[in-house]
Formats: C-alpha cells, structure tokens, sequence
C-alpha cells in the first residue's frame, strides 16, 4: 500500500513538472515571438525611414548639383565667350600678326630684295662686269707691255751711244760659232734633265738668250739649229737650275679651258695633215704665255729626240692629265691620235661644263645665305643695342631673349677682330687638315655622302665621272687595270678610290669588274646591274655610256631641285630667326605700353 502511495506521488510529481516545463517554454516561445515581432517591427521602422532619409538627401544633392551646374555652364559660356574666346583670339591675332610680319619682312629682305636687285640691275652688272673685264686686260697688258716698253726705250737710248754701239759692235764680231763635241763631253747625257742658258742669234740677226732644258748640251744645241738660230754659247751651272729648272712648271697642271683649246688646235692641225712636231711648234708660237713656253719647248724637245707623244706628255710632271696620257698612248697603237685628241677635247668639255653647273646650283643659295647672315649680325650688333638706352630708362623688364641678345651683341662688339682670326684659323686648319689628313678627309666625306639630297649629289656625281670616263678608256682598248687605275687617281673621293683598289685586286684573281659595286652603299643599285650587265653581255662601253648619261641627268635635275628647295628653307630659318628677334623686342615695348595706359 505504502509502495503504490510512492508511485503514485512520482507520478503526479513527473506530470507536474512535465507541464510546469510546458508552461515556461511555452512562455518563452511567446517571448521570443513576441521580441522579435518587435525587433522586426523597429527594423522595420528604422529601415523605412531610413530610406526615406537617403532618397530626401539624394534629391537634395541631385536638385542642388542640378542647379549648380546649370549656374556654373551658364557662368562658364558667359566666360567663355565674353571673357576668354575675345582674348584668345586677341592673342591668335596677335601672334598670327607677328609671325606674317615676320615671314614678309624675312621674304623682303632675304628672296625680294635679292631677287629684284638681281632681275632689275643684271643689266647693269653685266655692264659693270665687262667694265671690270676691260679695266683688267687693261692693266694686265699696261703692267705686262709698259715695263717692256721701258725697258726697251731706254735700252734703244743706251744702245745708241756710241760707245755702247762701239762695245756691242766689237763683242759680236768678236762671238764665236759654237762648236760641240759630238762624242765627247758635250754629249754626255746626265741622268735627269738640266737647264742650260743660251746665247743664239736668230734671222734677223737679233741676239737672243733664253733657257732650255735638256739632258745634255747636243741635245741644246740640236734643238736649236732646228729652230734656225744661230748658237754662240751654252752653259748651265747650279744658279742656272735652281732660278730657272723646270721643278717650278712641272707641278701645276694645265687649266681645264687651256686643255681643251689645245687638245682641239692640235687635233684640227693633224687633221689637216701638218706633222705632229710642226704642230706643236704652232701651238708654242700662237701661245705667248711664258707659263707654257716651257712645256711646248720640252715637249719639242723630246719629239725631236724621237720619244713618243705620251712619253713626251709623261715627262712634263703634272702639266697633263693620267687620263689624257694614257688615252694618247693607247691611240698611238691604233694609229688613231686626231679623232682620240677631238674625243679629249670634247671630254673635258663636258667635265668643265658639269663641273661649272654643279658649283652653278649652289651659287645662288650660298649669295643668299652670307647675305642674311650679314642682316641678322647687322641686327645683333647695330640694331638690339639701340634699344638698351629705351628699356633701362624707362625700367622695363626684359626677358631672357633680349639680355641674351644684348649680352651677345656686347660680346661681338668686344671680341670681333679675335673672332674673326679664329675663324680664319679655323677655316685655314680644316683645310690643311682635308687635303693632309687622309683620316680626317675620309671623315669629312663619309659625311657629306650621307647628307640628304647633298650625299645623293656627290654620288650621282662620282658615277657620272667615273662612267664616263671608263667608257672613253675602254673604247680606246685601254688594260682594264691601268683604266682602273687612272680611275683611281682621277678622283678625289676616299671611298670611290677604295673601290677601284677592290675592283683591281678582283681583277688580278680574274673576278669581275662590278663585284666591287655589289651591296656597296656609294654605288646605286642601278648601276650596279647596269654595269654588271653591260660586262655579261660584252657590251660595257655602250652600257657605261647609258650609265653616264643617266647620272649626269638625275645630277642635273638633283642639282635644280637642292637649288628649289635651299631658297625656301633658308628663307623659313632666317624668318624664325629674324621673327624672333622682333618679337623679343617688341614684347618689353607691349609691356611698357600696357604699364602706361
């Protein structure tokens, strides 16, 4: 009974606390129901106005950049277009202004002033010219004919005398006919030539001295009796070769337009069928330049003494040309020396007249430079500093432009005379040091070579000469390598010299000629297939020929265009630089102005 009460208390004990437990879950499930409806609730609420909040704000901030940036386009175009378009086109203007006025007053004084000075008075300089032409044949026969005339009054007033007459007369009655020894001493030859004095009387019965150079004194005196004088004395001694050899003439070579007229004279007297002796005889009488009695009295000489013309030619030194020697040597061996000597002639005419429109193109732009040159240091030295006493006294401020300019004219007006002999010097040692220094010239050359337009000149040039002249040696069946090597010495370019000294030594391993000309940048593609073709087919000479004329061409109108296109550039620098200047100047000028008003 008492165990049943006990199961009976923890049973209703059990239940009891079964639904107390119910009860406080169930409290607490409310409880947290009912907090988080009212988490919710507040989140809610919070969230809600909150984006409300955010929205009022953005429209806020949208309304007022909405209308501040209508204010501030508004106020921008005002600016704009009342404020700062007006003055930059004030500004547009302004320089626009200066730089035409700079570009007309650069075309005035560098390309209209010249320009019309030389089409309005080309008359009248080539009135002062042949003025100037006569003036100096003038002097030059007053200066060569007065001393003579002289000379010879008063050597006919002294000879007169008659004690002088007396003296003169037994003297020459006295002269002896020179006898010459004709297997003794007097025919000795010496290993190089000596200048012998004469003493001869000629037809008239004048009594002549003069100087002539021979190896010995028959070889003098057989020259003379050909020339129908009549031989008193010969003699030579130290002063006699030292004042009077021949070393003096050998070493200039006879000018271009000399060179033409004789080698046309002699072809037109072999042509007509005078001896080849008696034709330089001719030549020697109508010549009465003292610079060339020499030459045509040597090479007399050694005809006379039966050496070849091109040896004749050979033994004057530097008087004739490589070219023209060995083009005569080969035409003796044909028997063709008149139309060779008519070739010659018109080579070198064609050379001269290339050469004078090269220098010709560059004639003009050069006047124009040194002519600017000289207005803008007429500008630096005389002009800026006008301007010095007007800024310092009116305290204007100047720019770096003006202070360099000022300070640089100060320094020209100090240092012109040292200036000026540093130039000179300076000019005199890169000239030494081109025609010294192979090193240097070869420098020098590289770059001109690689100058636009300049470079394509100098080739065009080159090619042309060498062209030209290898088809002449050629066609006159001159060896392959002496035409090379007269190439070689003809032209004074490093690096064409160079590539005949290549094409000889292919030449000697039995390579072709134009290997040397492949893949090198001095030769033109072109004519290297042009020459490579004309040596494949055996038709080099024409195929030269077509080279030659090609180049001289393409020289031409590259000469033409450099010319055309120098001007304007010239004339573009030289306005910056001249705009430049007056806009330096005219800008404290503005400043002063501005400060004034």
């Amino acid at each position: 009974m008492k165990k049943n009460k006990k199961n009976v208390h923890k049973v209703s004990l059990f239940t009891n606390l079964s639904y107390v437990l119910k009860q406080i879950a169930t409290e607490l499930y409310k409880t947290a129901k009912f907090a988080g409806l009212g988490l919710f609730k507040v989140f809610d609420f919070i969230m809600t106005n909150l984006i409300t909040i955010v929205t009022y704000i953005f429209y806020a901030i949208y309304y007022i950049s909405m209308y501040v940036g209508k204010f501030t386009y508004t106020l921008g175009k005002f600016m704009y277009y009342k404020v700062f378009k007006p003055i930059g086109f004030e500004v547009y203007y302004l320089f626009k202004a200066m730089y035409l006025g700079a570009y007309r007053v650069g075309k005035i004084l560098f390309y209209e002033i010249p320009l019309f000075i030389f089409n309005s008075f080309s008359d009248f300089f080539d009135l002062i010219r042949k003025k100037l032409k006569l003036l100096k044949e003038r002097l030059l026969y007053f200066f060569k004919h007065t001393p003579n005339t002289v000379k010879n009054y008063f050597l006919d007033r002294f000879n007169n005398i008659s004690i002088v007459k007396h003296y003169r007369n037994k003297k020459e009655r006295e002269l002896e006919v020179l006898l010459i020894d004709k297997f003794g001493k007097d025919a000795e030859r010496s290993s190089k030539k000596q200048t012998y004095k004469y003493l001869v009387k000629n037809e008239e019965g004048k009594l002549i001295t003069g100087y002539f150079a021979a190896l010995s004194r028959l070889d003098v005196h057989s020259y003379l009796l050909d020339e129908g004088y009549e031989v008193y004395e010969i003699k030579t001694n130290w002063w006699i070769n030292f004042a009077h050899g021949e070393s003096k003439y050998l070493e200039k070579q006879m000018k271009a337009k000399d060179l033409i007229f004789w080698l046309a004279q002699l072809s037109t007297y072999l042509k007509a069928g005078i001896p080849l002796t008696d034709s330089v005889k001719i030549l020697a009488e109508q010549d009465k330049r003292k610079k060339y009695k020499k030459v045509y009295d040597s090479v007399i000489y050694e005809l006379s003494m039966g050496e070849a013309f091109s040896d004749a030619l050979r033994k004057q030194g530097s008087v004739f040309p490589p070219l023209l020697i060995n083009m005569i040597k080969g035409a003796e061996l044909i028997g063709d020396l008149e139309n060779t000597l008519d070739d010659m002639s018109k080579y070198y005419e064609e050379r001269e007249s290339t050469r004078k429109q090269l220098i010709g193109s560059l004639v003009y732009p050069a006047v124009i430079l040194v002519f600017s040159l000289v207005v803008v240091i007429f500008m630096v030295v005389y002009i800026i500093p006008q301007f010095e006493g007007i800024y310092s006294s009116l305290g204007a401020e100047l720019n770096p432009i003006v202070l360099f300019l000022l300070k640089f004219s100060a320094f020209l007006k100090t240092n012109y005379m040292l200036l000026i002999a540093g130039f000179i010097l300076v000019v005199v040692l890169l000239i030494f040091m081109y025609k010294k220094v192979k090193a240097f010239r070869t420098l020098v050359q590289y770059i001109a070579m690689h100058l636009p337009l300049v470079g394509k000149l100098i080739i065009y040039n080159e090619m042309h000469l060498f062209a030209k002249t290898f088809s002449v040696l050629n066609k006159n069946n001159v060896l392959l390598t002496d035409s090379i090597d007269i190439l070689s010495k003809i032209t004074s370019n490093e690096f064409y010299k160079m590539i005949m000294y290549d094409t000889i030594s292919n030449l000697l391993r039995g390579d072709k000629i134009s290997l040397s000309f492949k893949d090198n940048w001095a030769v033109p593609t072109l004519a290297y297939y042009m020459i490579s073709t004309g040596e494949a087919t055996g038709e080099l000479s024409e195929m030269l020929e077509k080279v030659s004329v090609y180049y001289e061409q393409e020289q031409r109108n590259l000469g033409n265009s450099l010319k055309t296109l120098i001007e304007p550039i010239l004339m573009i620098i030289l306005a910056v630089i001249v705009g430049g200047i007056m806009i330096s100047i005219i800008v404290p000028m503005y400043d002063i102005t501005k400060n004034i008003l």
